[in-house]
């Protein structure tokens, strides 16, 4: 990770600068994703990676991809930073192939799956504390 800042104000300015970030995870679970109606999905993935490079307040997706039982999945987009973070907007197109273990959790919750192996494509828009997942 390697970030510059411009100021050492505790404003949305002191986010501005340049720079770029990258994560690994292994062994997540990402739960209490909300379907609607009372109802959470959760995830689990084996492993996910993720890169952003910053300027300013954007940061590009150059990195976004993870497999495991439940699947697989790629993105990209971009995310636009504010003040707090949690009202940061994201922009993300994110193709998923499920896996068996997506296909019997969707099953059991009334969500409609395709079988294993068929791409799906959802955008991802929102903020970080509200995020909203389209087909």
């Amino acid at each position: 990770f390697s970030h510059r800042v411009n100021s050492t104000q505790a404003t949305i300015t002191a986010m501005k600068g340049e720079g770029t970030w990258t994560a690994e995870a292994t062994d997540l679970v990402i739960d209490q994703i909300p379907l609607g109606n009372g109802r959470t999905l959760s995830l689990t993935f084996s492993q996910i990676s993720a890169g952003l490079a910053c300027r300013d307040l954007r940061c590009d997706v150059t990195q976004l991809k993870g497999d495991g039982i439940d699947g697989a999945f790629t993105g990209e987009g971009y995310v636009t930073l504010q003040q707090p973070i949690q009202h940061s907007q994201l922009n993300l197109t994110v193709t998923v192939v499920p896996g068996p273990g997506f296909a019997s959790k969707a099953g059991t919750l009334g969500f409609p799956s395709p079988p294993p192996g068929t791409p799906m494509t959802v955008k991802i828009v929102g903020t970080l504390a509200q995020a909203r997942i389209a087909l």
